[in-house]
């Protein structure tokens, strides 16, 4: 038991050891978690515009995820590189709260009649075999910074509390392509930085295809993780 044990550790000291070293044997396999700040749009329809009222959605919480990808580098020297960036898989999982705010078009003399309403949403991000390139400049000998862009295609779904009805909640769900840009500062096999993923998902309601509208999915996601 202590020969294998001494033997996996072994194995991992020299997979850390030379990831972000050499840039010839840098290909490999990366693991984030991350925390994403959504935009105010994020899961509802932004601003609207009927003949009665101006609305007014805005989006506040946190989601948590983790991401895996792969890299492959295409071609190299001591400074640079570039490569397939295959962004197999994410999962992110929130909770958070989308405030309405109703103004009327109608005024009685200077003042206008506004109301305000909130509702608890749990927000599931799922994207699925995504790719783009990656650049990566290498620093010195343990250390690397990559700037990559993936498309990849991602399924939305949000349950939203119903106000009238505490056992029929509203769950509405879609799918699209969203675009991540990010940039990773690597120190051997650590790595850590910052993503921002943008795009458009049409979610409708599951039980009603008339409740339908455009979501926003952008957010700004802050990870750490690891290349093997």
């Amino acid at each position: 038991m202590k020969k294998a044990l001494l033997a996996l550790v072994a194995t991992l000291g020299l997979t850390f050891n030379m990831s972000a070293q050499n840039p010839g044997e840098d290909n490999g396999f990366g693991l984030k978690l991350h925390v994403a700040i959504p935009g105010s749009e994020y899961g509802n329809e932004g601003k609207t515009s009927n003949s009665l009222y101006t609305t007014e959605s805005e989006y506040s919480g946190l989601l948590f995820g983790i991401d895996l990808d792969n890299r492959w580098y295409v071609w190299h020297n001591d400074m640079f590189g570039v490569a397939v960036n295959a962004h197999w898989m994410d999962f992110s999982f929130g909770a958070g709260e989308i405030e309405t705010t109703a103004k009327s078009k109608a005024s009685l003399g200077s003042l206008s009649v506004k109301s305000s309403s909130s509702v608890d949403v749990t927000n599931m991000e799922v994207g699925l075999l995504g790719v783009g390139p990656m650049f990566t400049f290498y620093l010195g000998h343990d250390m690397a910074v990559d700037g990559y862009y993936n498309i990849v295609p991602t399924a939305m779904c949000m349950f939203e509390e119903n106000p009238k009805d505490d056992e029929d909640d509203y769950f509405f769900w879609g799918a699209g392509f969203t675009h991540n840009v990010g940039a990773a500062f690597r120190w051997k096999f650590l790595q850590t930085g910052l993503e921002y993923r943008l795009g458009e998902i049409e979610l409708e309601e599951a039980d009603n295809d008339d409740m339908e509208y455009d979501a926003s999915a952008n957010s700004l996601r802050v990870f750490f993780g690891f290349k093997f």
